[in-house]
């Protein structure tokens, strides 16, 4: 049996069953919010990103998820790249979630021809108290230029107080030696509306990349915790 059909199972037998006994919402309100961020990996590359999304309540158990993004990339020459993200997904804010992703990707660099592809991509996340483990497996189509792969990550992340997350993250199949660590932090000063990050991961090159983020939700406030399980994919 391959991975994806393990994946499949496992989704259908823990996290489904668990979603009818809840008493809540996949996606307590419409919200909305943008971000943005900037990146340096030791090799010199540095990269700046911005984006919008939106989540929206379908039904009493289904939400979904749209965004946008686009991001520039800088070394010896430059490369632009857009994506436009879809999803649905299951949720018992109390258990978990299981979710479906679509994404449109162009990269558009200086030095070669403009290439476009499909990344589709299966999330599971399982709620446990203030833990949230994730797990989530993708597989991006072959290009002109670009292989197709399969890859996938899982993580732990822990919120010590509720608008602070801390997360580890360890990738599989093509995305295997990938780590990562993140902190994210609502200053309630701020009416927790205004998300800080920053992160440092580690590739199979050993190359290291320290990023920073900052995102601005619309809308009422909430804490971390809270917006990362009621209202967010």
């Amino acid at each position: 049996m391959s991975w994806k059909c393990c994946f499949a199972l496992v989704c259908l037998l823990v996290v489904i069953p668990k979603i009818g006994l809840a008493e809540n919402r996949a996606v307590t309100v419409v919200n909305y919010s943008i971000g943005g961020g900037w990146a340096e990996k030791s090799d010199d590359v540095k990269s700046y990103e911005g984006d919008a999304d939106v989540n929206l309540p379908l039904a009493k158990y289904l939400g979904a998820h749209m965004s946008i993004s686009a991001a520039r990339y800088d070394n010896t020459s430059t490369t632009d790249s857009y994506r436009v993200n879809a999803a649905l997904f299951l949720r018992d804010y109390d258990f978990g979630l299981i979710g479906l992703r679509v994404s449109h990707v162009e990269v558009d660099p200086e030095v070669v021809e403009r290439v476009d592809y499909q990344t589709y991509s299966a999330v599971v996340r399982k709620y446990i108290r203030v833990f949230t483990v994730d797990l989530t497996a993708s597989h991006s189509e072959r290009t002109k230029w670009l292989s197709s792969s399969d890859y996938g990550s899982i993580s732990l992340a822990a919120y010590p107080i509720e608008n602070m997350k801390i997360g580890i993250s360890a990738g599989f199949l093509d995305a295997k030696e990938n780590y990562s660590l993140s902190v994210v932090y609502q200053p309630e000063c701020l009416e927790s509306r205004i998300a800080l990050g920053a992160g440092l991961s580690l590739d199979e090159d050993n190359d290291t990349t320290f990023n920073v983020s900052l995102r601005y939700h619309f809308g009422k406030p909430n804490v971390l915790i809270n917006r990362d399980r009621q209202e967010r994919f």
